[in-house]
Formats: structure tokens, sequence, C-alpha cells
């Protein structure tokens, strides 16, 4: 799923998902790879990268997310909940 920047302490901060890791690479990097293989392999893929719809970078999701000023990795129950509720309906299409 996207990231959102947050700041547990001085030493712990996590970046948003503009900016790349110490391989380069950006979150949607890994996306693509797992899809990727997924689909070589012919195994389901639960999107909740593309397809959940939860955008920390957007202003108006921060309901979905722990603290809008420093923790817009982790969702909250709201958040949760929505992820929960698109999981399951994409369990249901599964042969």
């Amino acid at each position: 799923m996207h990231r959102g920047f947050a700041q547990f302490s001085l030493y712990n901060v996590q970046p948003d998902e503009r900016h790349a890791n110490a391989e380069g690479l950006f979150i949607d990097d890994y996306v693509h790879a797992l899809k990727s293989a997924a689909m070589q392999w012919s195994i389901p893929v639960v999107d909740l990268f593309g397809a959940v719809n939860l955008q920390p970078l957007m202003e108006s999701n921060a309901i979905f997310f722990a603290d809008k000023d420093n923790d817009l990795l982790h969702p909250n129950t709201l958040g949760h909940e929505r992820m929960a509720r698109f999981i399951a309906y994409q369990m249901l299409v599964l042969p």
C-alpha cells in the first residue's frame, strides 16, 4: 500500500513514497516486481497499492492513518476496516 511520512523519534524517520530507498528504488518498483512475478506464476494479487485508495499523501485521506502529523505510514482502525473490506471482496472472486 502507499507510504506516507512517519517520525517516531529523532533517529526513526520514515520518508514517504516520493523518496527512493538506498538502492534507488521506489515503492512502485516493488509493486511492479510483485505483480510481474504473480502474473508469471498465475498467483492472484490483492492490490492494496493500486486499488484500495488509501492515499496518505492526500490530505483528505489522513482520517485513515494513525496520526496526520507524525504517522501517515500506519493505518488506524478506519483504515484497517477499509483494507479488510477490500480484501474480503477480492477473496470472493478467487476460484
